[in-house]
């Protein structure tokens, strides 16, 4: 896990910036919302391959470690999805895709791949900010018949750390403060952006709670 956690910053997966900061998805809707100090991107795996597959060997360590049974796996387009490729052949189990974008030709369907009403599947994503891509998906799962029984994640940089996601238990590689700690135990990170990074996944509760009185 630190040989990957190392591998991550070194490539630019997780960069810090405690000056300017970066929007996030979560400002599409609250432009006024903080800018993090962090950004984590891990769409630019797929052009690392040996730390991909490493990735995926931590994500599929995760789910035989704490689940028994699993009809199909899931991914959380489109970050998370060559991740979850690697990991539904890792495991040897199915893989489904949902789609949230609204197809205009061809065969219209809500989930690529192959699945039928009652199976159950494991949601899987990059990180956990806020949680409201994977619920957008769990609203699809659950109004097809489908069964979700988890959603698993690389980083859970949400506050509170751990937390479920509506009634489904969170599994995790990485908890967000274990990182930090981790980066600046290194010297790879300032005192400063530690502070900050430390900070903003409150800050950003604390803000979205705020709106959601207005």
């Amino acid at each position: 896990e630190q040989d990957v956690a190392k591998s991550l910053f070194d490539v630019g997966a997780i960069k810090f910036d405690s000056r300017t900061g970066w929007k996030l998805k979560i400002h599409k809707t609250y432009p006024d919302a903080p800018l993090s100090p962090f950004y984590v991107d891990l769409r630019i795996l797929r052009s690392f391959p040996l730390l991909l597959s490493a990735v995926a060997d931590l994500m599929a360590s995760l789910i035989t470690a704490h689940l028994e049974e699993c009809d199909l796996v899931s991914d959380v387009p489109t970050a998370a999805t060559p991740i979850v490729t690697l990991v539904s052949q890792k495991l040897n189990i199915p893989m489904i895709s949902p789609r949230l974008d609204v197809k205009t030709h061809g065969i219209q369907r809500e989930i690529d791949g192959v699945w039928k009403a009652g199976d159950r599947v494991l949601l899987i994503d990059d990180l956990r900010t806020t949680g409201g891509s994977k619920e957008e998906v769990l609203d699809v799962f659950e109004k097809l018949g489908l069964h979700p029984l988890a959603v698993a994640v690389l980083l859970d940089r949400a506050n509170p750390e751990g937390a479920p996601i509506r009634h489904l238990p969170l599994l995790y590689v990485y908890r967000w403060s274990t990182l930090l700690n981790f980066y600046r135990g290194r010297g790879l990170i300032s005192d400063e952006e530690f502070m900050k990074a430390s900070r903003f996944p409150e800050e950003l509760d604390s803000y979205l709670r705020s709106q959601a009185k207005k």
